[in-house]
């Protein structure tokens, strides 16, 4: 596999393209959790705890979805580059090193 410079350019487009899903994904997701249990504690009666449990579900909402979008951004094609998971050269020592020996 061919190999291409990391350029400042590659760094703000894989940059941008993380940012603004992180951003999107991140905000819809956390604030849907954090008005659900907003929603639901003001209703049985725990609304001192509404507001900072909301924050929290809205957090934790983030989470997943930011895991998401990298998983995302690691199979996406920027135009003439993406981005590959390569082995490191041990990993691919080792298996030349197994596959002798077998």
């Amino acid at each position: 596999m061919q190999r291409t410079e990391v350029t400042w350019k590659h760094a703000i487009i894989v940059w941008w393209s993380l940012m603004w899903r992180v951003t999107l994904y991140g905000s819809l997701a956390g604030g849907l959790a954090g008005f659900v249990i907003g929603i639901v504690l003001g209703v049985v009666g725990k609304g001192d705890s509404a507001e900072f449990s909301g924050q929290i579900a809205g957090f934790l909402a983030g989470i997943p979805v930011g895991i998401w979008v990298v998983k995302t951004i690691l199979t996406k094609e920027f135009g003439r580059f993406r981005i590959a998971i390569l082995p490191s050269t041990e990993a691919q020592l080792e298996k030349i090193v197994q596959e002798r020996n077998v």
